[in-house]
């Protein structure tokens, strides 16, 4: 069972991903390039830090490679809006990888990806807040859908094996509330008189 949901986690994962690629592509979503960067960075590195740990689950095999593809267009479609923000929060996210790097210590890794992952949100948050029309919900709903199921698929309660998935669940919680409270606030000034 756990087997199966974790390649689900993965799929739904990658799947979430790549409809936020089409939503950039065909919808004119705007990603935060910061964020992205961070997202890239953190992916691998809490693949290659659960690898040491032989903890990789589904969810961040997928994550990884669609992060990867999200990047790319990001780059080349993203917000063209760089914020301080947006310096400080990949500036912190480097050094995490360094610190890890230098430490040579995979469990170091882990929580490095964990802070890096949470301030790589701040950027996207921000934009989602000002901008919700530049997010695309539907791929934050099936990457949360994901994120219950890589939840549901932990083999151990371990460190290793929970940081991730509840991390990835934090965050995609938190970009959907951002995204729907916005919306809804968005829509009331506009309905109201």
């Amino acid at each position: 069972m756990q087997k199966g949901l974790t390649i689900f986690a993965g799929l739904l994962a990658l799947i979430s991903l790549l409809f936020y690629g089409y939503a950039i592509l065909y919808k004119g979503k705007e990603p935060v390039k910061a964020s992205w960067i961070i997202w890239t960075i953190v992916d691998l590195g809490f693949f290659f830090s659960m690898y040491e740990k032989h903890a990789v689950n589904g969810q961040i095999v997928g994550g990884a490679v669609g992060t990867c593809i999200i990047l790319i267009l990001a780059l080349r479609y993203g917000s063209l809006a760089w914020k301080p923000l947006h310096t400080y929060c990949l500036a912190v996210s480097v050094i995490g990888v360094i610190l890890w790097k230098i430490s040579h210590d995979s469990l170091y890794g882990i929580w490095a990806s964990l802070i890096a992952n949470s301030i790589g949100c701040l950027p996207t948050f921000d934009s989602a807040w000002q901008h919700p029309e530049r997010e695309d919900k539907l791929a934050w709903a099936i990457g949360w859908f994901g994120s219950l199921c890589a939840i549901a698929a932990i083999p151990h309660v371990t460190w290793e094996d929970a940081a991730q998935p509840v991390s990835f669940f934090i965050t995609q919680s938190t970009a959907l509330c951002v995204l729907v409270i916005r919306t809804h606030v968005v829509q009331y000034r506009i309905l109201s008189p």
